[in-house]
């Protein structure tokens, strides 16, 4: 897919960038879907003329384009900008345009600034080294080789997403009734692994909502629960609440807001209020949506809100017809991450709840560490550079071992504390949007989706519970 290769040749076009865009047309990129790291790596090198770096990757570094090799088209893009513009035009093209600094080659660099000091013949030479069969020398296939074993580390929610929070509510307040879990396209499709276990279905984009439809239809006797992200629920979720509504399916929808569409790069959608070209609009409000299609049980939580997020879970679930639950937290990449959770050694039982109950990837366990409690089952421990001090597994411990440190004033990650012991550190927002806000729960909130950069965030108070009865 070369739409932004065409975009950038278009933008050095206009501004006579002394610059080569490469990509999908000149054959630096294979299609997408079929890149990898390794062959992106040789690209790479080859590119920049780094011979030790220039592994094989399958010799499939022309396989998708005829285009000419990358040596030959830095050879004369330098004649062709040498003839036509000066060096220093060149130079004042480098400094305003990202695409030429991005683009260049060492070899173009050295010669459009007419200076023998950035490399030296040496390099000149190593850079344009090729094989008998004219391309790129090569290091041997086994020269990053790793010898050590590693580690097993399968695909898992980031430490402190959200939407961990949002599966475990649900899951608690299922409890042990018969249920459907209908999932969807997002980083959201990780809860089917365990401990979380919360996806029983994936297809494409909006069918996860359409799907708890059908087997509402098929099985009666069960409850019907479907995940959609913010992003998917305005781009393929829209028709599929109204079908609910009109036939009146008893499923529970699940919005799992986190202000961004993050699986594929924090992209800007409807309901975040920035637009892809910069200017703020209104965001659309997805309660709204929900109330003008018909939905007539409609709860809000803060997914990190165990107590909270339970309560809306159950409120939702015991509605007969459509329902749905706003999950409404910013996704940990919008956020500075607070202070990590500390384990008291004193007060560790051991027990891994912790870990078996949420899998969050931030907490490990010792099974050499020693205490009084815990004895010699060993203990939790948490990773501080991965934990961002979202207070799930606060909420979650039996025992009181896991605390946040009461100096942390950063809040850019606030959970409104309720369920959560006295005993345990939560942390506050404080100042302005503490005077702001009505309530605790509000003020954090309006805190955490400021911080996600949600313009409105103030403009529309959260509102515990719904008209579910």
């Amino acid at each position: 897919d070369h739409v932004l290769e065409d975009g950038l040749l278009v933008l050095a076009g206009k501004g006579r960038a002394a610059c080569e865009v490469r990509g999908r047309l000149t054959g630096d990129a294979r299609d997408r879907g079929e890149n990898d790291v390794d062959d992106i790596a040789c690209r790479i090198a080859r590119f920049f003329g780094m011979r030790e770096l220039a592994f094989d990757a399958s010799d499939v570094s022309r396989e998708t384009s005829s285009a000419m090799s990358a040596e030959t088209a830095a050879e004369t893009m330098v004649a062709t900008s040498a003839a036509v513009v000066a060096p220093s035009e060149i130079a004042a093209s480098s400094a305003t345009s990202a695409v030429s600094a991005a683009s260049a080659t060492p070899d173009l660099l050295a010669a459009t600034a007419g200076s023998a000091s950035t490399a030296t013949p040496a390099a000149h030479e190593a850079a344009r080294a090729k094989d008998r069969s004219g391309a790129p020398a090569l290091a041997p296939s086994d020269a990053l080789a790793f010898d050590a074993t590693l580690p097993v580390r399968p695909p898992v929610l980031c430490a402190g997403c959200p939407h961990r929070g949002s599966f475990y509510a649900v899951k608690r307040a299922l409890g042990k009734t018969p249920a459907v879990l209908c999932g969807d396209i997002g980083c959201y499709t990780l809860g089917n692994a365990k401990p979380l276990d919360a996806v029983d279905t994936c297809l494409c984009m909006g069918a996860g909502i359409t799907m708890a439809q059908g087997f509402a239809v098929a099985e009666p006797q069960k409850k019907h629960v479907a995940f959609v992200g913010d992003s998917t629920f305005f781009a393929s979720g829209l028709t599929g609440v109204v079908n609910a509504v009109y036939n009146g399916h008893d499923i529970t929808v699940c919005v799992l807001d986190n202000a961004t569409t993050a699986m594929t790069g924090s992209q800007p959608h409807p309901g975040t209020g920035v637009t892809l070209m910069g200017p703020r609009r209104t965001p659309v409000s997805i309660r709204r949506v929900l109330e003008a299609l018909g939905v007539e049980c409609i709860v809000r939580a803060d997914p990190l809100d165990r107590a909270g997020a339970e309560a809306a879970a159950r409120e939702a679930l015991a509605f007969e017809g459509p329902s749905a639950i706003l999950f409404e937290s910013p996704c940990v990449q919008l956020v500075r991450p607070g202070a990590p959770a500390q384990v008291d050694a004193d007060a560790c039982t051991g027990c891994k709840k912790c870990i078996t109950e949420i899998g969050c990837p931030g907490i490990g366990f010792n099974a050499d560490a020693r205490g009084p409690k815990s004895k010699e089952r060993g203990q939790a421990f948490v990773d501080a550079s991965l934990c961002n001090g979202c207070c799930l597994c606060v909420q979650i411990c039996p025992f009181n071992a896991l605390e946040i440190p009461v100096s942390q004033t950063d809040v850019s990650r606030e959970t409104s504390g309720e369920g959560v012991s006295d005993n345990s550190s939560v942390r506050r927002p404080s100042g302005k949007v503490a005077a702001e806000a009505e309530s605790p729960a509000a003020a954090d909130e309006i805190a955490a989706k400021r911080s996600a950069g949600n313009p409105s965030a103030a403009a529309e108070p959260s509102v515990e519970g719904g008209p579910c009865a």
